[in-house]
């Protein structure tokens, strides 16, 4: 199975009540993905992770409050939709995650989510099928000199960056 690209919209004015777009920004730590997310949450058609109050509305930082959010964690896709549901407002037609973690893994969620379909808690929602997509951002290495969290996050641990 091999995800083909579309070239349309993600999201339409007018979204079929049984389908929900999974939204993720994909953005590596300090790249201005909080910026991102705050305009995009402004929607009132996006569904955010911030009634769970975990740092920055960050699906991750969920998922290891629970003792999980390991890459495998992730992978699973209906124990991380069946998390996230819990805090999602699933009547929404637009459901936000900010990825700054373990972002390797998305083709083997995308996979699984063509697979397997919603996780029980979105069935019993009346969700029938979950489409995907991405807003990739990153910062240019021209304009970390201008970032102090940045350059606080590169001495930190430079092996990431």
């Amino acid at each position: 199975n091999s995800l083909e690209h579309k070239d349309y919209a993600a999201c339409k004015a007018e979204m079929d009540p049984e389908v929900r777009t999974f939204l993720r920004i994909v953005v590596q730590a300090g790249h201005g993905s909080t910026a991102l997310e705050s305009i995009l949450m402004s929607s009132p058609k996006i569904a955010t992770l911030c009634s769970s109050e975990m740092w920055q509305c960050e699906g991750h930082k969920l998922l290891e409050s629970m003792g999980h959010g390991l890459a495998e964690d992730e992978i699973d896709t209906d124990f991380m939709l069946s998390t996230y549901s819990k805090f999602w407002d699933l009547d929404r037609s637009v459901l936000l995650d900010k990825k700054t973690k373990n972002m390797e893994h998305l083709d083997q969620q995308d996979a699984l989510l063509l697979k397997t379909g919603p996780p029980a808690a979105m069935r019993q929602h009346g969700i029938k099928r979950i489409e995907t997509a991405y807003v990739i951002m990153y910062k240019p290495l021209c304009l970390w000199p201008m970032s102090s969290d940045l350059q606080e996050l590169v001495r930190s641990n430079a092996e990431s960056y």
